[in-house]
């Protein structure tokens, strides 16, 4: 689920700086960003605390490519590494856990942050809004679906629990540049790429047509695209 820096400069950054002013988080905080991913939030989470420490939990192939994306470890984190869906950190030892858009990816990793959490811990998670899909993703979806396709990869993304006990709505806009822009951070740099690689090219050619259609009612009078997006943010 490596999402690419193109990705997380156009949909992440300006949600993931939302989600951490909403952790809470303290100075002396101990924090879990738990698959982390693109890093977004665990770096704004550590632009919020000098004394404590965020831990940024993902599987080994994730970590690589932070490591790689980042040249070291983002300043003011330590990289985790899961063995399966445990995390490596001991019971009760987090004050706060959050995670962005990614438990989809393993929603068997909720037990975990279950077990590392402080009691009158902060356990924040963002989803998409299941009544209001993301157009940036529901775009790609509806247009696989026009031709015969699918993505498991999209239906991890737009993952939502079934459940939570309260929820905080986010709003933003997500922007990209022209449909090129938007190509490359949506398909060519995330692994959604891998669905549409066995695609013949005539097909792939359709449902690119079928993007670029859909995405002009959003355009604005720049040529950029600007598209409203609802996130929810529970506490589970």
């Amino acid at each position: 689920m490596r999402y690419g820096q193109l990705y997380s400069a156009a949909v992440l950054r300006p949600l993931a700086e939302q989600v951490a002013a909403l952790c809470e988080v303290h100075d002396d905080d101990v924090v879990c960003d738990l698959l982390y991913d693109s890093g977004e939030l665990s770096r704004a989470l550590a632009t919020r605390i000098q004394a404590g420490t965020v831990y940024a939990v993902d599987t080994a192939l994730e970590v690589e490519d932070v490591r790689q994306q980042t040249r070291g470890t983002p300043s003011g984190v330590q990289l985790l590494v899961m063995d399966g869906c445990r995390v490596p950190l001991d019971d009760r030892s987090c004050d706060c856990v959050a995670s962005l858009f990614t438990l989809g990816f393993s929603p068997a990793a909720v037990g975990e942050a279950n077990r590392i959490l402080r009691p009158a811990g902060r356990y924040l998670v963002a989803t998409w809004d299941p009544d209001a899909p993301p157009a940036h993703e529901a775009l790609l979806a509806r247009a696989l679906s026009q031709h015969g396709r699918s993505s498991d990869y999209l239906q991890k993304v737009l993952w939502v629990p079934a459940r939570f006990k309260d929820c905080i709505r986010l709003h933003d806009v997500v922007r990209f540049d022209g449909f090129t822009h938007y190509w490359a951070a949506m398909v060519t740099a995330r692994p959604f790429a891998t669905d549409v690689a066995a695609m013949d090219e005539a097909l792939l050619r359709r449902v690119r047509e079928t993007v670029r259609a859909e995405l002009e009612r959003f355009a604005a009078a720049d040529g950029t695209y600007r598209l409203p997006v609802d996130a929810l943010l529970t506490t589970m």
